[in-house]
């Protein structure tokens, strides 16, 4: 629907006074571009000459592996794949590189205080332009043009899951419907799922 986004926006402003929830500068971004940069340094990166395995696995399993391991938050990797990203510590150093960097900006919205929050992300975009990792230089740069919003994210504390929350909710209702040819109608439908207004039922007889 056209104009659907700026629709989003409007709905969302009575929601997120309602929940203290404002949508704004996107948190998640960064960190879903980092998960990219090290997708590309997966693909493009040569193999390492000897071939990296571990207990249980032989090395074309455990490769087949790396890619998941490296995407995965480091807080919720298992055995294997902690004794995965040590062996690309040992001899894949740029991808193991690589994923450090994308652990590295996670902490940002992790364990990063808002006050430090500003020369922690300087710190970070100096280390991913010297690293020496195409994808990684590229996003170092990225960062650095949105560096006021990514950091007014942190410390307001600002996501944009409400506004994408919303928005795939009002796909929903339209799909439902068939669309809508009266706004009005669309607006009052979505006022109605996701306003939390009481209703009654026709079919309630008290």
């Amino acid at each position: 629907m056209h104009g659907l986004s700026a629709l989003v926006s409007r709905l969302a402003m009575p929601t997120a006074a309602h929940t203290g929830r404002w949508p704004g500068t996107m948190a998640e971004g960064p960190v879903t571009w980092a998960g990219d940069s090290l997708d590309a340094a997966h693909k493009t990166l040569p193999k390492p000459v000897r071939p990296i395995a571990v207990a249980g696995l032989d090395p074309a399993q455990t490769w087949r592996k790396v890619r998941a391991t490296l995407r995965a938050a480091a807080e919720n990797l298992d055995h294997t794949g902690h004794a995965i990203v040590e062996q690309l510590r040992l001899r894949h150093r740029k991808l193991w590189r690589a994923w450090q960097l994308k652990e590295q900006l996670r902490e940002l919205y992790r364990t990063i205080t808002p006050a430090d929050a500003p020369a922690y992300l300087k710190r970070w975009i100096t280390a991913a332009k010297r690293s020496r990792i195409n994808g990684f230089i590229s996003l170092a740069r990225r960062v650095g043009r949105n560096f006021d919003g990514i950091i007014n994210a942190v410390q307001l504390g600002l996501s944009n899951s409400l506004t994408e929350g919303l928005n795939a909710g009002i796909r929903l209702i339209q799909a439902r419907a068939h669309g809508y040819a009266n706004l009005d109608n669309l607006i009052e439908m979505i006022y109605l799922c996701h306003g939390d207004i009481p209703t009654p039922l026709p079919t309630q007889t008290h």
